[in-house]
């Protein structure tokens, strides 16, 4: 299994695997986002696009992939990829993510140093220093 990430593009947003994961999500504020500070990433998985990886200039991230591809090491890959990414081109030092008690989501953000900040609810906000200042 080959793990990749590649800047977002109009191809991406037509997948299967996106159209599912962004209903709702105009996809010119995803494919602004590098642009504008932020960070707009496809996750791909032997060439296929089975995800996405965003984070805003206000260093709020939030990143999914498809039901069809959880569970195989996919997103631990991606994160890994994603945080080089963020701190050689964007400059960035620190993420915030949000994650629901209870999911597994919660353990992956942890293996890379998520620490959690504020709890409302189900909604666990975590802060992930990339590097430091």
């Amino acid at each position: 299994m080959t793990v990749s990430i590649g800047v977002l593009a109009e191809a991406h947003l037509r997948s299967p695997a996106l159209r599912f994961l962004l209903e709702g999500i105009p996809p010119p504020f995803l494919l602004g986002l590098d642009s504008g500070g932020g960070l707009a990433r496809a996750v791909l998985c032997n060439g296929e696009t089975v995800g996405f990886l965003s984070v805003t200039p206000e260093r709020d991230a939030m990143m999914a992939i498809h039901p069809d591809h959880q569970r195989k090491g996919i997103a631990t890959a991606a994160l890994a990829l994603a945080r080089d990414v963020a701190v050689n081109e964007k400059a960035m030092t620190r993420v915030s993510a949000m994650a629901k008690a209870g999911r597994s989501s919660g353990g992956l953000l942890a293996k890379f140093g998520a620490v959690e900040v504020d709890r409302s609810g189900e909604v666990i906000l975590y802060r992930i220093v990339l590097a430091e200042v």
